[in-house]
């Protein structure tokens, strides 16, 4: 098999509180090894165990909710770490999302991508991939992929156009199967 240092392990849907084991692919000379490097990008889930096949996470969020997470095996190349140690002193090196909204209450961001299924129209819901701790957040809605360009907006007149688990989006016309929007939820800081 070729060599694979760097992989994407997609999970999806896990239980509140609930883990997930996949199967990650790393291997260099027909070896499979551990991961040195995992990267969350979902700042709900975190790091409980890896093998040399599998890595196993959990959702400590408070929802069912889905995380990209990128593991990365070091070639020897990259483990000149200056002290003569060939190995990486305290394997693997985790590196979670972090809240990038500065001053949101310790609120993370939430950025993904929505593929909608052509049933939505122009006036939808976008469930959030975690529940948010309360409505008082602001989504930005902008064509990640998409058959016609369109324009969003993103109102917040009646009690059920924002929740915690999902927001209302109105678009210049109707979404199209298979159109990808991208979406970045932060909190509101005042």
């Amino acid at each position: 098999m070729a060599n694979t240092l760097k992989a994407q392990i997609d999970y999806v849907a896990v239980p509140a509180g609930g883990t997930a084991t996949l199967p990650h692919m790393l291997q260099l000379a027909g070896t499979s090894f551990a991961p040195d490097c995992v990267s969350f990008e979902n700042p709900e889930f975190d790091y409980v165990s890896s093998t040399a096949t599998t890595l196993t996470v959990i959702n400590n969020g408070l929802a069912p909710a889905s995380c990209r997470v990128l593991v990365e095996l070091w070639h020897t190349i990259e483990r000149v770490f200056g002290n003569g140690s060939p190995a990486l002193p305290n394997k693997p090196f985790i590196s979670r999302g972090v809240d990038r909204g500065g001053g949101s209450g310790g609120v993370p961001d939430q950025v993904f991508t929505y593929v909608c299924t052509g049933a939505e129209g122009s006036d939808f819901f976008i469930p959030l991939p975690a529940a948010r701790p309360d409505d008082d957040y602001v989504p930005q809605v902008t064509c990640g992929g998409v058959a016609e360009i369109l324009t969003f907006d993103v109102p917040d007149l009646v009690a059920l156009d924002r929740t915690t688990t999902q927001f209302r989006v109105v678009a210049s016309s109707a979404v199209q199967l298979g159109d990808q929007l991208d979406v970045t939820v932060q909190q509101r800081t005042a």
